[in-house]
């Protein structure tokens, strides 16, 4: 026989709760009486639940049914403010971060700078406390990271990132030694598809593939409104995906790797002779809006040979991923996401690799949410791990709106 994990009248408590949550998340604001026909839970059941929910401010009345006769029942929906999350990601030389409600809007933001040889967990502790300061720590449902690199998930561990100096990094060890609050841990070019799927340029998109382009490369697949893991969580380290046999030494330790010829430091690197002769290896590191930087270098006119053959190389390891997922779209975000030059010879570049492709190729388009797509990313898998986001909306689909304007200080 099976057995739950508590008594049967607890278990049963808390099912009905769970219930009368999940009918306001879908269809409040709502009435005692309309959640009983709902949930078709007798009156007392639904009171007794919304007397638990309301005592840990779940639940808030707001406001009386408009009617012209007769008693006019109380309304009563989510206390959205009551519950807080916290995303955090590591986007090329910087750590961003962001605090939100349980409807995903943001009330602060936080970012720092690093370098390569600063200790990366003082830098997100720092995030953590600026977002956290003033807040009820014990109202936050969970905090979480995105991050390059390979990842043991269920650690909380960061075992590798190819491009810096960081290993067996453990997010909920090494950083929030001092905090009791849930912590979680996503690749950060997943987190990036999550959140463009939930609430940027993937929208209502079934089958999509969100590639970044910066420090490494990487891609997020989703495939039928899921995010593609793989069997041990590596799926879409397109970065390491072999272009040339007998090619450049990357960063990772291998040959020919696609990141060894289209990322930040081998543009740059292959830029030299039409950069500011001033700028040192290590000013290109601190650039903050990398995008920005190579568009005006392209503006120049003189470099468009130069990464006509860098579009030509990431033609081909974005048609191998179209051939093997066959997505409607293809997001891009990261250093090329400005220059429009470049992306109108990607594009090119990639319909002469998908000749026998038996229908449109699909478009290369930017995102919505540009740098904040992993942090939106990472909210959206705290809230749903956490069951606050409505159940019509957990196979990635929302009509939460990722407001980027909201909150900044």
């Amino acid at each position: 026989m099976r057995h739950r994990p508590t008594g049967d009248l607890q278990y049963v408590q808390q099912m009905n709760r769970r219930l009368v949550l999940d009918t306001l998340l879908n269809h409040g604001p709502m009435s005692k009486i309309e959640i009983s026909r709902q949930t078709t839970l007798s009156p007392t059941t639904v009171g007794n639940a919304i007397i638990e929910l309301q005592s840990e401010n779940l639940v808030q009345e707001v406001g009386k049914v408009v009617s012209p006769m007769g008693r006019r029942p109380m309304l009563l929906d989510i206390q959205w403010d009551s519950r807080s999350v916290i995303g955090l990601s590591i986007v090329d030389n910087k750590v961003l971060g962001v605090r939100t409600n349980i409807a995903a809007e943001i009330k602060k933001i936080s970012e720092k700078k690093f370098e390569l040889s600063d200790d990366i967990r003082s830098v997100l502790q720092s995030v953590i406390s600026e977002l956290m300061d003033g807040h009820d720590e014990s109202t936050v449902i969970g905090v979480g990271l995105a991050t390059p690199g390979i990842l043991n998930r269920s650690e909380g561990e960061i075992v590798n990132i190819a491009n810096f100096p960081w290993k067996s990094l453990k997010f909920t060890g090494d950083i929030m030694n001092n905090h009791k609050i849930p912590t979680f841990i996503e690749n950060d070019t997943n987190a990036a598809a999550i959140g463009e799927a939930y609430f940027g340029r993937g929208r209502g998109v079934n089958s999509f593939c969100y590639v970044h382009v910066g420090t490494g490369v990487g891609a997020g697949i989703i495939v039928d409104r899921h995010i593609l893991l793989g069997s041990r969580g590596y799926a879409g380290e397109i970065g390491h995906m072999p272009v040339e046999l007998n090619g450049k030494k990357c960063r990772c330790g291998s040959i020919g790797c696609l990141e060894a010829y289209v990322s930040w430091h081998e543009v740059i690197s292959l830029l030299k002779d039409h950069l500011p002769k001033e700028l040192s290896e290590d000013d290109f590191e601190t650039i903050v809006d990398r995008a920005s930087y190579l568009n005006s270098i392209y503006q120049k006119g003189d470099v468009a040979e130069i990464l006509e053959q860098v579009s030509e190389i990431l033609a081909v390891g974005i048609a191998s991923l179209i051939s093997t997922t066959d997505p409607s779209i293809i997001i891009l975000e990261g250093i090329f996401d400005q220059c429009d030059e470049f992306m109108r010879a990607l594009q090119k570049n990639i319909n002469r690799r998908l000749i026998n492709f038996p229908h449109d190729k699909p478009l290369v388009l930017t995102g919505e949410l540009r740098e904040f797509a992993a942090v939106a990313g990472i909210v959206a898998i705290i809230l749903e791990k956490n069951g606050f986001l409505r159940s019509s909306e957990s196979l990635l689909e929302t009509n939460y709106h990722f407001d980027i304007q909201e909150g900044q200080q």
